[in-house]
């Protein structure tokens, strides 16, 4: 299996999906606005995921390949119902707003 499959079947497997790196701040934002939501019951935990790519042996070809799904290679990259949403800033906004409530 090629690495965009690789993510694009991490992305099927749930409705959320947070393509991220272990120690960037801005996946463990947005990896916390989720957390919230599963235990305030937003979101169901078995239709979140997220993926640490910083332990792969081709976390480099994995970013890659995410720019050219995404327009950008930092990460998180988050997926919503199979649509790529945004990173760490845009979950924390939305969470705001109420629009991540609605999509959720």
């Amino acid at each position: 299996m090629g690495v965009k499959e690789a993510i694009e079947d991490k992305i099927k497997s749930k409705k959320v999906m947070v393509i991220a790196k272990s120690t960037c701040g801005y996946s463990i934002m947005a990896k916390n606005v989720f957390a919230d939501y599963i235990k305030s019951g937003g979101l169901d935990k078995k239709d979140y995921g997220f993926w640490d790519i910083d332990g792969e042996k081709n976390c480099q070809a994995i970013q890659d390949e995410l720019e050219n799904m995404t327009g950008a290679r930092s990460v998180p990259r988050v997926f919503i119902n199979g649509k790529f949403f945004g990173g760490g800033t845009e979950v924390k906004n939305a969470a705001a707003t109420g629009k991540l409530k609605e999509l959720l």
